[in-house]
């Protein structure tokens, strides 16, 4: 990892890096603080499961340009890669909550002709007419325990939206926090 994320952070013209710190490590994913004599950037290493999120990335920039954190480089093999640190951007002062809020439906809405290329680098296809089967899934999965019993009666309402969503072609996927509509 280490090897990858000095080499990648010179490459890229950061020069060398002068600390690597581990920020979050969780069972999906680990994420380090990389300190660089050209600035801070992040290194994300994802589980298999999830490591579509760098070409997801690559492929929203391609749809609307300069709305989300692109990887300054990425490695297609593990899914690792490295970001410009997007903390400044996030707590500038000057952008406003409304102002965020349209930032991402211009992300949802740019990124709506991509829904093919997501489903073909990883992304999970949570379109409506899937929604129910998943549902059933994961109330059937001996995980679920006691929350199946209490999330059945809901099936028949979430059939309904699904319904409503999947007539008016309103919504197709659902990437963790970014909703693709």
């Amino acid at each position: 990892m280490r090897a990858w994320i000095d080499d990648r952070a010179s490459a890229c013209g950061f020069g060398d890096v002068t600390a690597v710190e581990v920020f979050r490590d969780r069972p999906w994913a680990r994420v380090a603080c990389v300190e660089t004599e050209g600035g801070r950037l992040w290194f994300k290493a994802n589980h298999a499961s999830f490591a579509y999120e760098g070409a997801l990335l690559v492929l929203l920039e391609s749809a609307v340009p300069g709305r989300v954190l692109a990887p300054v480089s990425l490695n297609d093999d593990t899914g690792w890669f490295l970001n410009i640190d997007g903390r400044t951007i996030a707590t500038d002062t000057t952008i406003e909550a409304v102002s965020v809020i349209e930032r991402y439906v211009e992300v949802q809405l740019g990124s709506r002709q991509l829904v093919d290329q997501m489903i073909a680098i990883g992304v999970p296809d949570r379109c409506p007419p899937r929604l129910p089967d998943l549902f059933d899934r994961a109330t059937a999965h001996p995980a679920a325990g006691d929350a199946s019993f209490r999330c059945l009666p809901m099936r028949s309402r979430l059939v309904e939206l699904c319904s409503i969503l999947d007539e008016d072609d309103r919504a197709s996927l659902v990437n963790g926090d970014l909703k693709i509509e």
